[in-house]
């Protein structure tokens, strides 16, 4: 019992402190990226922390494996550098005990990602969606500076603002180019304003007192309209609300529309169960590899350890990229992978049993 819990205390302060430090990664690689999105107009301000947040959690996906997997073979290695891995075997205690121990262990990690990929990762995937749309509606109207042009509609519509009012934050001497139906439009207004609409949230610039010019370009048919009050709406960029990619819809619903026969469903659904398998899997591996390589330094057997698990991830993802673009069949589907990771499991274990086999046998 106390080297079981000298064993769980070794492993878990390795796993807390890879998992800090991922996360701290994680947090800022994507607050990098979504200030950047911020500047870029793409993304209000608003709505950063809480895409920062959601995105994290689904980041877990990948985290929590990782982080596992390289805790055991920190915690395995330094037992194996100190000697102690020998003498828990001299005691009699052989890979029997390091697989109960360590799998109970990995088991508790492989339920809480069950729970998050069934269960948190679509709610989290659907408000990601609902936040996205979100920004796609007010993206048109933000990022505005002034001094610069301003590009939306998908090129479109281009803003030109020459300065804010300092008091009410309207803008004056205001540009606006529009192309329509093969026609060219141009607005000039002293002052404008952007309003939204509360029961739609749809939003529209309010020019003031201008002119407006139509026609086509390298023609003469120009119209020229003067103006008191004219609106303009901010055309969406046409994100698509009815599309429901896989990873948003529930676990429960997958399983009713997978029991129909639906290949995309079983695909989701598999997606989801690799997280947890990969646990038990890469848990096995590391107990194995650790043991078997004495001779290996510590530095190669954790740089081997990280190469063997992106190869297995990203066998994964091909599998998982594959059946989405039906180029492979639901089945083997993305159990080939883990087919694979048993193997060399397998392979650890009982290699080393038949050569002792075949020696004794040429003796």
């Amino acid at each position: 019992m106390i080297l079981k819990r000298y064993l769980y205390k070794e492993i878990l302060q390795n796993f807390f402190a890879i998992f800090l430090v991922l996360i701290l990664i994680v947090i800022s690689l994507r607050f990098v990226r979504y200030l950047g999105d911020v500047a870029a107009g793409k993304m209000t301000a608003e709505i950063v922390y809480q895409m920062l947040t959601l995105k994290l959690v689904t980041s877990l996906s990948l985290i929590i494996p990782l982080c596992l997997y390289l805790s055991l073979f920190m915690a395995l290695g330094r037992f194996q550098k100190d000697s102690e891995l020998i003498a828990i075997s001299s005691a009699g205690l052989g890979n029997k005990f390091f697989f109960s121990t360590i799998l109970k262990l990995s088991g508790m990690f492989a339920l809480l990602a069950l729970l998050l990929t069934m269960f948190v990762f679509p709610w989290a995937e659907k408000n990601i969606d609902v936040l996205k749309q979100k920004a796609n509606r007010e993206s048109d109207v933000t990022g505005i500076t002034a001094g610069s042009f301003k590009e939306f509609s998908r090129g479109n519509r281009v803003l030109y603002v020459e300065d804010f009012e300092k008091d009410t934050k309207n803008m004056e001497n205001i540009f606006l180019q529009v192309t329509e139906q093969g026609k060219t439009g141009v607005l000039t207004s002293d002052s404008a304003s952007i309003h939204t609409d509360e029961k739609t949230g749809e939003r529209s610039v309010i020019f003031q007192h201008g002119k407006r010019y139509i026609g086509v370009p390298n023609q003469l048919d120009y119209s020229i309209t003067e103006f008191h009050r004219y609106s303009v709406k901010m055309e969406q960029e046409g994100y698509d609300t009815t599309y429901r990619p896989s990873s948003r819809i529930s676990s429960k619903e997958l399983y009713q529309t997978w029991k129909t026969g639906n290949s995309v469903s079983m695909t989701e659904l598999q997606w989801r169960l690799s997280t947890p398998i990969a646990i038990m899997l890469l848990s096995a591996f590391a107990i194995l590899a650790v043991r078997s390589s004495r001779d290996l330094k510590g530095a190669l057997l954790f740089t081997s350890a990280i190469l063997v698990f992106f190869i297995y991830n990203n066998l994964l993802n091909i599998s998982h990229d594959m059946v989405n673009r039906q180029k492979l069949s639901a089945f083997p589907g993305l159990w080939w992978p883990h087919f694979l990771m048993l193997i060399s499991i397998l392979s650890i274990i009982y290699i080393p049993i038949f050569r002792r086999h075949f020696s004794s046998n040429n003796k």
